[in-house]
């Protein structure tokens, strides 16, 4: 079955917001003391489960919008998502490393 390019657009927006989301949860999680610290001892077991799912969901939104712009039609709309994936990938260049380090 092929998908239209629209519809892979869409899902690939879709999925892109979820692990948007996701990688603000993580942060959050990362900065701030939470309640169930308290049950590991200390923050410290808790921020690397919670630094290897921000891993994972940075990467998942990497490839959520790689997909997206890999279908994308040729202009100016393309271009510019082009360029922000770019400026997202060199920001943590070593991002795939990481995760395939924890994986």
């Amino acid at each position: 079955m092929k998908h239209s390019i629209g519809h892979i657009i869409e899902m690939s927006w879709s999925y892109a917001t979820e692990w948007i989301e996701a990688v603000h949860m993580f942060e959050y999680r990362l900065l701030h003391n939470l309640p169930e610290d308290k049950l590991f001892d200390d923050k410290v077991f808790r921020d690397d489960i919670d630094f290897h799912c921000y891993l994972i969901s940075c990467r998942r939104l990497e490839r959520a919008i790689t997909i997206a712009c890999d279908v994308w039609h040729k202009g100016g709309d393309k271009q510019k998502l082009g360029k922000t994936l770019k400026q997202f990938k060199n920001k943590p260049p070593f991002l795939t490393s990481l995760r395939n380090v924890g994986e």
